[in-house]
């Protein structure tokens, strides 16, 4: 006999080949939000003022992934100033393991500049990052679907802004990608599972 039960609505499914006969296994269902672990950011933050030296920095290393969203004020967001041209923004989020991610969410600020457009890159192990895929964004807050790049425990992101890029909240949602172990077990269990139909 086959398999024919739906699995539901949402539900990951990986494809087991057992004996050559495809068995597909619903696994974890619907897309959680990823802790980030820490991030990096590669390029200095701006000057807000550059004729006082006021700069708009990241406090603590975790404006970016607080919880605290802020799009009215200049409070709470990391900030960038490139209006002389090429030293773009780029920050490099630890996810702590590899991810589905389906999508990123991104809060911002536009009293001082728009983003209107942002590159991303990941990859598993920090060295070999994927090819770059520019993202259209739509101020000041904008869920990117990024469910076709390769799975990532390291997401690069920059952007592209008329002029400051201040950014208050960075949130990932995605699914967990399995360990081998596990992997193997639940081709284990479509083993068993095709026996017992075959008795």
């Amino acid at each position: 006999s086959s398999l024919s039960a739906c699995p539901p609505s949402g539900a990951r499914i990986l494809k087991v080949s057992i004996f050559g006969k495809s068995c597909a296994l619903s696994t974890v269902s619907k897309a959680a939000v990823i802790s980030v672990s820490s991030y990096v950011i590669s390029t200095g933050v701006g000057v807000l003022d550059p004729s006082t030296g006021t700069t708009f920095g990241d406090t603590g290393g975790v404006q970016l992934n607080d919880d605290v969203t802020n799009t009215a004020t200049a409070s709470n967001v990391v900030g960038w100033d490139y209006n002389s041209g090429t030293d773009r923004p780029l920050t490099t989020f630890d996810l702590g393991s590899a991810w589905d991610v389906q999508t990123i969410d991104f809060y911002t600020r536009t009293g001082n500049g728009t983003i209107t457009s942002i590159d991303i890159s990941v990859s598993l192990d920090d060295s070999t990052y994927s090819a770059v895929t520019n993202y259209a964004f739509s101020a000041p807050t904008a869920s990117l679907d990024v469910s076709l790049l390769d799975n990532a425990r390291y997401v690069r992101v920059t952007t592209y802004s008329t002029d400051w890029s201040m950014i208050s909240e960075v949130d990932f949602n995605g699914d967990a990608v399995p360990e081998p172990t596990t992997t193997a077990l639940l081709g284990l269990g479509g083993l068993a599972l095709i026996l017992r139909r075959r008795k």
